[in-house]
């Protein structure tokens, strides 16, 4: 459940998680999960109208603040504070983009975007390849292979699972590589693209 949760940030998928967290009495993480599911349902919901869609949401919303109740004994929040160090904590819809984020240094101080394909196995990444994008970043494949990103498999899996990264570098900043969700990589992959998907 953890894996399908980690691939797609499906709300539904994440309530599920959730509740085997909750289950298991690992409160604080079932607490967490439903948070994040929240924020995943405000984009995932199908329909065949805008309508539909609202319905879908609302209902989705209840039935994970409910659950997030039961539990916690309150609403869940998105309120951000500061912290002692002067940062500021950050939303549920930033920590779910966390989730298919992974920083790295840019000693470089390289600038631009390009797009990789990255085959993952159990425990290690398998391949990367430079697909398009600013041609001075295709350097970075030997990097992002050695970078951990929260992917997970079931157990005693044997696949290979094909991700497209979007990766954007600034030269004053870190470089972020984020994986695409398989929805999105396969509405907006050009042919020539491998298939994203579980092999």
């Amino acid at each position: 459940m953890r894996a399908s949760w980690l691939l797609e940030q499906d709300s539904l998928v994440g309530e599920h998680l959730g509740d085997i967290y909750e289950k298991m009495g690992k409160k604080n993480q079932a607490a967490r999960t439903y948070q994040l599911a929240l924020a995943a349902a405000s984009g995932t919901m199908p329909g065949n109208s805008p309508s539909d869609r609202v319905k879908m949401y609302q209902e989705r919303s209840e039935e994970l603040n409910s659950r997030y109740r039961k539990l916690m004994g309150t609403k869940p929040s998105n309120d951000i504070r500061r912290l002692a160090n002067g940062q500021w904590t950050l939303t549920t819809d930033e920590q779910l983009q966390q989730l298919r984020e992974v920083k790295f240094d840019n000693g470089g101080k390289l600038s631009g975007s390009a797009e990789f394909i990255i085959a993952f196995k159990p425990g290690e990444i398998d391949s990367v390849d430079y697909t398009r994008g600013d041609e001075k970043l295709k350097m970075l494949e030997g990097k992002l292979k050695s970078l951990h990103f929260q992917v997970a498999f079931p157990p005693d899996s044997g696949a290979v699972l094909v991700r497209r990264a979007q990766v954007e570098c600034r030269p004053a900043s870190p470089c972020t590589a984020k994986l695409v969700k398989p929805v999105e990589a396969l509405s907006t992959r050009p042919a020539p693209y491998p298939s994203v998907a579980a092999q």
